[in-house]
């Protein structure tokens, strides 16, 4: 099978005349309500591409060997020009994003993530850090960090906002959360996550998404023990 390319796609397109009005189209074309939808108008119409030109994809990754595709779950990894695409990406499993290049501070990455349900980040375990004293802070600014499915940091380091993160750890009802924290950390910190994780286990009913917490050298009774609450609850 031979593909078009971008010239010989867009020269095959005629005008419609459709049933609805034009501001009608416009809106349908400008906001499918999912990408199975999508694909079936412009199936239908090159209409619906030309105005609201999208790439329905199964997953996007971006490593040090340049940036790849997959556009079916079955699929193999294609290697991708992402500088010569002037569509827009649907991404219906995940982004995967790995660098040897500077660094990004995560909120910023939360940030521009809107549609994202979960988020799965691991920091750089040497200084500069993309994680700093103010990350949760800002993380908890964005609306929706709030809404997401599950959050899994790994590799976190001391200067993450543990008092910050304990204030939304109580009020946090939705999000499934995973923490686990790299070397060095200081007794004091240790001392603090250790209080956090007694505090979990000791609470008989939680109104609250109990987080999953991990650090190197944690009792294994008590990791059971958080574990035990994690998944029963």
């Amino acid at each position: 099978m031979v593909f078009p390319n971008r010239g010989e796609f867009y020269s095959t397109y005629r005008h419609q005349d459709f049933a609805f009005r034009d501001s009608i189209m416009h809106y349908i074309a400008k906001n499918p309500k999912s990408v199975k939808l999508y694909q079936k108008l412009v199936k239908s119409c090159k209409y619906f591409f030309l105005k609201n030109p999208i790439l329905s994809l199964y997953e996007l990754r971006n490593t040090i060997f340049g940036w790849g595709a997959m556009a079916e779950a079955e699929d193999g990894w294609t290697s991708l020009d992402i500088n010569n695409v002037t569509s827009k990406f649907w991404i219906t499993e995940g982004f995967y994003g790995f660098t040897d290049g500077s660094l990004v501070p995560l909120e910023k990455v939360v940030e521009a993530l809107p549609k994202a349900k979960t988020i799965r980040y691991w920091c750089t375990p040497t200084s500069p850090t993309s994680v700093t004293g103010k990350t949760f802070k800002e993380l908890i600014k964005i609306p929706h960090f709030m809404t997401l499915d599950s959050f899994m940091l790994w590799i976190v380091p001391e200067e993450f906002d543990l008092e910050s993160f304990y204030i939304y750890m109580k009020k946090n009802v939705r999000t499934e959360v995973r923490l686990k924290f790299g070397l060095p950390l200081s007794d004091g910190y240790k001392i603090r996550l250790n209080s956090i994780v007694d505090e979990i286990i000791a609470t008989q009913n939680h109104d609250y998404s109990v987080p999953w917490i991990g650090f190197d050298g944690m009792d294994e009774e008590k990791i059971d023990q958080l574990e035990s609450v994690v998944f029963e609850d």
